[in-house]
């Protein structure tokens, strides 16, 4: 257990509703099954574009980075939309953290600072391969690799 108190913690990383709803899902199932003390917390990150140095470059990573926001918001609008089917059977808490960087240690580092002693990591997968993998990376293995908790990665539906 990760905490004093006894509490099951369970994060579950999640991007959109369409490549993160089956790890939703698996989440609130298992957390539902559980017999202890639970904290379910869904977790998106924002993952910003960082400064380059170079003045044009840099006013055009501000303005993605303003993309990035504001496409956040429907993101997350979107998953309390989706997780409401769960409400008044399943105690969760949403949050959503930014960072400049990449997603995988984005999360990483906030899992790091805020639950040190996480039980387990849920996420989903694009389950992208061949050269797609290689130039886009992979989230789920990077958390595989990096963080010291069990992680679960959940197919996207084919």
């Amino acid at each position: 257990m990760s905490s004093a108190d006894s509490e099951y913690t369970i994060v579950v990383a999640v991007d959109s509703v369409r490549t993160s709803g089956r790890a939703i899902n698996h989440a609130f199932y298992l957390a539902s099954k559980l017999g202890t003390p639970y904290r379910l917390i869904v977790l998106h990150a924002v993952a910003l574009n960082r400064p380059q140095g170079l003045p044009y470059i840099d006013n055009l990573d501000k303005a993605s980075n303003i993309d990035i926001k504001a496409q956040a918001k429907q993101t997350v609008a979107q998953i309390h939309d989706y997780i409401r089917r769960f409400d008044g059977k399943v105690d969760y808490e949403i949050k959503t953290v930014e960072a400049q960087g990449n997603v995988g240690p984005v999360i990483e580092a906030y899992i790091v600072e805020n639950y040190p002693r996480l039980d387990l990591l849920i996420t989903g997968t694009r389950n992208h391969q061949g050269l797609k993998k290689l130039m886009l990376g992979s989230t789920s293995e990077y958390f595989v690799h990096h963080l010291s908790c069990p992680v679960t990665i959940v197919k996207e539906a084919e």
